[in-house]
């Protein structure tokens, strides 16, 4: 029979409840992390064969890993800080300078410094000021309340830098958002540039790394959460969430279903549906009305460097990348045999053909805007390629913006990250959501993730 937990103690909460995890990304591990903490019965099942979800890692040479998708963690990221320290991995995070760059009208411009951008050719001198002006101050603002009210391109008109929005900010979010680019809220970009700019140091930005990478803390968020009696289940797919009188009874699997007092859901809202028939009209509806977009990462292993730049965005919307990550221009060769490692990367809709394209036919595909951002690239060079995708990389935050209730039934929690916004999605705004949404499990006083 299932515990009515709200409004009682934490210990008489923890003691006795069944809570399942779908989904062993960051998001899952840490809200298996906390509520075993209490006392809690837990079981995560992932359907994939590794932890970590996009932070996931792969063998990138035999016994190296490296994350299928970029990463790496902002000054700002305290939450991930803090988890690493009670870990013991806090001094485990290797902080470096990591320039910006921008590829625009057939060339790139350095964009890591103030003095940068008021060089930055593509815009005449008062638009400089205009870009220079707009970034400080959504760097300083504290609140984006009246943001979330307005888009990003309604920001720069009400600031009279319209020439700015169109050659700076439109190409880098039509490259992210495609054609909801018009329709993002401000308050995202504000949460995105606050970030970046609190994360500088000596007027340069610096970014951190795990030297064992983001695969590291989730194992060993997986060691803790099994020292404390946890089960996690990978390789296992949920078929169905299976209510009872209105509220969670358990789950539904391949060859057994367990019952459970709480599931907690850190699936995409589009991939959750399927899973819970059952769910109110109204919220189904709503999970549904959330869009996502995909993203293809093309890892590249090179004998030398593109450039000396960490992220370059490309604002040129004739070639079909979003950026390029020159990992190995942020954390040392040395970490990878002396090899270069860079990200080609692309954000997509949900129907593009790179997202089922064959992994021997993205050469072709990418390596003549390579050649074009940098004359000095040859495809020989490549020593190895890996290809990873996603059709559920980010949640498309239309303006105005808001998620599901965070339990639209009795006992089902939607923990993922269409509750993180404003907030781009990042491994310590994760942390910061599965802390947010145990306590409300436990029956804690609670609030929604606050913005940095």
């Amino acid at each position: 029979m299932n515990r009515q937990f709200q409004g009682e103690t934490d210990a008489v909460v923890a003691n006795g409840l069944r809570a399942a995890i779908i989904g062993g990304g960051i998001t899952g591990l840490a809200l298996a992390d906390m509520l075993t903490a209490s006392g809690a019965s837990v079981e995560i099942f992932e359907r994939g064969p590794e932890l970590g979800g996009l932070a996931a890692g792969f063998e990138v040479m035999p016994g190296i890993r490296l994350e299928r998708f970029y990463h790496h963690m902002f000054q700002t990221d305290v939450d991930i800080q803090h988890l690493m320290a009670e870990l013991g991995l806090g001094d485990q995070i290797m902080w470096r300078p990591a320039d910006i760059g921008f590829y625009l009208e057939n060339d790139i411009h350095r964009l890591s410094t103030p003095l940068d951008v008021l060089r930055f050719k593509p815009l005449g001198a008062l638009s400089r000021l205009g870009l220079a002006w707009t970034m400080l101050e959504l760097r300083e603002r504290r609140r984006g309340k009246s943001l979330e009210r307005i888009t990003v391109e309604q920001y720069f008109r009400r600031r009279f830098a319209k020439d700015v929005y169109a050659k700076v900010w439109a190409p880098m979010y039509e490259a992210k958002w495609g054609p909801d680019a018009a329709d993002i809220s401000a308050a995202w970009m504000w949460q995105k540039v606050r970030a970046r700019g609190k994360s500088r140091r000596a007027m340069r930005e610096e970014l951190g790394y795990p030297l064992n990478g983001f695969g590291g803390i989730a194992r060993a968020l997986a060691d803790r959460v099994r020292s404390r009696g946890g089960v996690v289940n990978l390789g296992t797919v949920v078929k169905q969430v299976r209510l009872q009188h209105g509220r969670v009874a358990g789950i539904d699997l391949e060859e057994r279903s367990p019952d459970f007092d709480v599931v907690l859901s850190t699936l995409p809202l589009a991939n959750l549906v399927s899973l819970v028939p059952d769910l109110p009209d109204g919220v189904a509806q709503r999970c549904a009305s959330v869009g996502y977009r995909g993203v293809v990462c093309h890892i590249l292993v090179m004998d030398r460097p593109l450039s000396d730049i960490y992220w370059l965005n490309i604002a040129d919307r004739s070639i079909p990348l979003g950026g390029i990550v020159e990992h190995t221009n942020f954390v040392p060769k040395e970490h990878y045999n002396g090899r270069h490692i860079a990200y080609l990367f692309n954000y997509l809709d949900q129907s593009a053909p790179e997202l089922t394209m064959p992994e021997d036919e993205f050469a072709a595909h990418h390596f003549p805007h390579v050649q074009r951002i940098f004359p000095n690239f040859r495809p020989d060079r490549v020593e190895q390629s890996f290809v990873f995708r996603t059709r559920v990389a980010t949640p498309i935050y239309r303006h105005p913006y808001e998620p599901p209730p965070l339990q639209p039934v009795p006992g089902l929690f939607l923990a993922d990250t269409s509750r993180i916004f404003p907030m781009d999605r990042g491994t310590s705004e994760c942390i910061r959501l599965a802390r947010y949404v145990s306590d409300a499990v436990l029956g804690r006083p609670t609030d929604p993730p606050r913005t940095i």
